[in-house]
């Protein structure tokens, strides 16, 4: 009887390999890796930009980067460009301007083109990446189609990049934030499980990488639940306290803060005394989920402005508390429109350009860089 239930348990898990592999926070060594972009940011042209090359790729696996999270946007010139924007989430596009005949590949456009390249540099460089989805039609003026567009988005990717072998997972919905995905993606109409049921009709291997509700942050653990699916890793963007993390932007222009020191928490009007263990208790979400279900975790993005006083201090406290509870992480960013948040540009405010440089000095970047070097000696 015990041959027949081992053979038995065997053939099942033949039938379906999503039986034969969990993602505990111990299946691999930690990924240690950055954000980007497909096409970069350079001067004289921000909103355009050039595609990544490989030249750059190169330059991220010799600074020690083992993953890149790569991020896809509708492209601007598609028709359902603006049906995507948080910005018009109360507005419906109700003028006729949305071609409803526009193929997917144009919806994407150049992140796809991109992204074709990215992957191809990935596989011929043995860096590995997944690809995160921040822009979906509709998703703000008719959340109703999102599971219609998610799941043609996700297919189209599986179907184009599943040959790839640096692949490693599918990162299904930036920073949830909305009250339909709050109560449809975990729940209600369970979205996230249905999408993951449909790629692994192409793909059942690689990981599914799921964010919390809450806009991806950490308290977003205590509204969720474990998915159907046991190859799933559990994502969050960590930026808490935005006071700090994003002073002198936004809301927060005038702000000026120091880390370690008095900082006003994200649910808080009083300041409290950051440093190290303040940030641990900012997670205990995360960390308490992580335990009581085993899982596997991503910190998906996570950074300071460039400019912060202490950014370095910050980011280093980050990423041995990364560290220290096995989550795998992936820096904010690398390259972006927008400069605040990139290694390779001064602290200076004033300091406008940034590219890739053999002499790069400043403190953020050496801070993290000793951290990516961690991968070459796993």
């Amino acid at each position: 009887m015990r041959v027949i239930f081992i053979v038995l348990t065997l053939l099942l898990a033949g039938k379906d390999s999503r039986l034969q592999t969990s993602a505990s926070s111990t299946d691999l060594n930690i990924w240690r890796g950055g954000n980007i972009k497909p096409f970069v940011y350079h001067k004289g042209s921000v909103t355009t930009g050039e595609f990544v090359t490989k030249e750059m790729i190169e330059k991220y696996k010799e600074w020690g980067v083992n993953l890149l999270r790569v991020q896809v946007f509708l492209d601007k010139s598609s028709s359902f460009f603006e049906s995507s924007r948080r910005k018009n989430r109360k507005k419906h596009n109700s003028d006729g301007s949305e071609d409803e005949s526009e193929k997917l590949e144009d919806t994407y456009g150049r992140y796809l083109q991109g992204l074709d390249s990215v992957a191809k540099y990935c596989r011929d460089l043995n860096i590995d990446f997944f690809v995160a989805l921040h822009g979906v039609k509709h998703r703000y003026d008719e959340p109703e189609n999102l599971y219609t567009n998610m799941k043609e988005f996700w297919m189209m990717i599986a179907n184009r990049y599943n040959s790839n072998k640096n692949l490693i997972g599918y990162d299904l919905l930036n920073e949830p934030n909305t009250e339909y995905e709050t109560k449809n993606l975990y729940h209600g109409k369970k979205i996230f499980d249905q999408l993951i049921n449909d790629i692994r009709e192409v793909d059942t291997t690689r990981y599914m990488i799921a964010q919390v509700t809450e806009n991806g942050a950490p308290h977003g653990f205590k509204e969720i639940r474990p998915l159907e699916d046991n190859k799933v890793i559990y994502s969050f963007h960590f930026y808490e306290p935005h006071q700090f993390t994003y002073q002198g932007m936004k809301g927060l222009k005038s702000s000026s803060t120091d880390y370690p020191g008095m900082i006003r928490p994200d649910n808080s009007n009083e300041a409290v005394y950051h440093d190290k263990e303040e940030l641990k208790r900012s997670l205990r979400a995360v960390r308490k989920f992580q335990k009581e279900h085993n899982a596997r975790i991503l910190v998906g993005e996570f950074s300071a402005v460039r400019w912060a006083n202490g950014a370095d201090l910050f980011l280093k406290d980050a990423m041995e508390i990364f560290e220290e509870w096995e989550w795998d992480w992936t820096y904010f960013t690398l390259y972006a429109e927008w400069n605040g948040w990139c290694l390779t540009v001064s602290s200076d405010y004033e300091d406008e350009y940034g590219f890739i440089s053999n002499d790069i000095t400043n403190n953020r970047f050496s801070t993290v860089k000793s951290f990516w070097n961690k991968n070459k000696k796993d």
